[in-house]
């Protein structure tokens, strides 16, 4: 048993200075293919540093910089909105602000809160009201919570967010 180890442990001494062995990247049909063997055509391989592969954090956090840049832009463009409209309700500036929806706010507002534009919208008239419904199916990036759907109620005659149904 002891020997077994000790071939064990020499054999993984041996093989692992040739586990770093070189990585080909190969160009096919535009397609780059990664292989430990050459390519079929060489002039289709492509030199590839396997030092330079990037750590999951780095990523990571490559990720947060490029959501972060999304969410100024979104957060410039509806400071630049509410500065145009100086006579937006004190708690509609707040709910764009902080993107969130509340009663009493128009379409582009909602817009100016979620920038995000519906995926389809139908219309329903009835003698006792008008109604728009406008449904929306991917969640703001700046939500906490994200939903799987939206729906949004609109009444025809004022233009204005009377009612919401969301599913998370």
């Amino acid at each position: 048993m002891k020997t077994l180890m000790l071939l064990l442990t020499l054999g993984l001494l041996v093989v692992s200075p040739f586990s770093q062995a070189e990585i080909f990247k190969c160009i096919e049909n535009g397609v780059a293919k990664f292989s430990a063997y050459p390519c079929k055509d060489p002039a289709s391989q492509e030199a590839y540093d396997i030092n330079r592969s990037e750590s999951m954090s780095s990523y990571f956090s490559r990720q947060k910089e490029k959501l972060q840049v999304k969410l100024d832009e979104q957060r410039s463009r509806a400071e630049k909105y509410i500065a145009g409209y100086p006579a937006i309700p004190k708690d509609i500036k707040e709910a764009i602000l902080e993107c969130k929806i509340i009663r009493g706010m128009t379409k582009k507002q909602v817009y100016y809160a979620w920038s995000i534009l519906p995926e389809e919208h139908k219309s329903s008239v009835t003698r006792e009201s008008s109604l728009t419904y406008y449904k929306y199916k991917r969640a703001p990036i700046c939500a906490n919570d994200r939903f799987k759907e939206a729906d949004l109620t609109f009444d025809n005659r004022t233009k204005l967010l009377v009612g919401w149904n969301i599913q998370y």
